[in-house]
């Protein structure tokens, strides 16, 4: 994995918000920041992008609310464990109080979520402000769901959780930023009610195990065209079947057979598009042992056959060429 710390680029910025992008080899990441109210921001991510690593401020008494809408995240421990957060997470937890080089891996180069910040210092007496004499202590809410851990928590959200995050994700764009205002308090006041105690843990793995089955999701896709079984990875590298399973499904999101099937589909399209192999070898290169079975299998992800996905976007090239 890249350690090159390559600082986000401000690409937009004004009274209302801040846009910031990082590209590196493994793709492109988008950061948009909406100041709020004093002390509160609203920050939108579009990862399209295995990991960055940047240089990270030291943040003290600031915490976050983080959400997931598509994609997968990794999310590290100071005691050198891992998890994971999904469509649908939610994640609640302090920002660091140390200067560190931060690196973000997102293991399917896929994430679309949002995080909402409260500076403590300044967001206590704005919430004091807009609620009267409603008590909401921003300190004691953040600090009730790391009680346990340093990091904070990761839960499944409930049903008015879900109901709330998705229409931050479709602001209407004549009321934004009024609209922004009413959710970020109603997110906060929402969170209070949740007793923290009863939800769901997601479970944790050591670094160790984390790191060999990355290992092993890179073996398989480095060989493609071998048949590789399940039984033989984990003899290869002393891993239990059933905890190679729960690892692989915990950091990608599905299990080793259906990400195989969908990295063969997604290579299988990159060579489509950008490269002028027959069919047949592409079918070959990606694992498939005739062009019949690979053609069935790509129709299944992608709702077209090879020929007709090669045809359209040659087609919507050359069309964007003369635009």
């Amino acid at each position: 994995m890249e350690t090159t710390v390559r600082p986000m680029r401000i690409v937009e910025m004004n009274a209302e918000k801040t846009v910031m992008e990082v590209a590196n080899q493994t793709g492109k990441a988008k950061l948009t920041k909406y100041n709020v109210y004093p002390g509160m921001d609203i920050v939108y991510l579009d990862a399209h992008i295995q990991h960055f690593s940047c240089y990270a401020r030291p943040h003290p008494n600031v915490f976050a609310i983080n959400h997931c809408e598509e994609g997968r995240v990794e999310c590290q421990f100071r005691n050198g464990e891992f998890l994971y957060m999904g469509p649908n997470d939610m994640s609640v937890g302090w920002r660091s109080n140390e200067d560190f080089c931060h690196t973000t891996y997102f293991p399917r180069s896929h994430y679309h979520g949002l995080s909402i910040i409260f500076d403590v210092q300044q967001a206590q007496p704005m919430v004091d402000k807009i609620l009267g004499n409603t008590s909401l202590n921003i300190t004691q809410l953040c600090s009730g769901f790391c009680h346990e851990t340093d990091f904070g928590m990761i839960m499944k959200e409930n049903q008015i959780l879900r109901n709330l995050f998705r229409e931050l994700y479709h602001v209407p764009h004549t009321i934004q930023q009024s609209y922004r205002r009413l959710k970020i308090v109603e997110t906060l006041l929402l969170l209070s009610t949740i007793d923290y105690k009863k939800q769901k843990k997601i479970v944790c793995f050591p670094k160790k195990q984390v790191e060999m089955v990355k290992c092993i999701r890179n073996e398989l896709i480095q060989h493609l065209q071998e048949t590789i079984t399940i039984e033989e990875i984990s003899a290869q590298y002393a891993i239990s079947q059933t905890l190679l399973k729960r690892i692989f499904k915990a950091i990608y999101g599905t299990t080793i057979r259906q990400y195989i099937q969908e990295y063969r589909v997604e290579e299988a399209k990159r060579l489509l598009r950008d490269t002028n192999e027959n069919i047949v070898e592409i079918a070959m290169r990606v694992g498939y042992s005739n062009s019949s079975k690979f053609s069935a299998a790509f129709k299944k992800h992608v709702d077209m056959l090879p020929k007709e996905y090669r045809r359209l976007h040659q087609r919507n090239s050359y069309n964007n060429k003369f635009q």
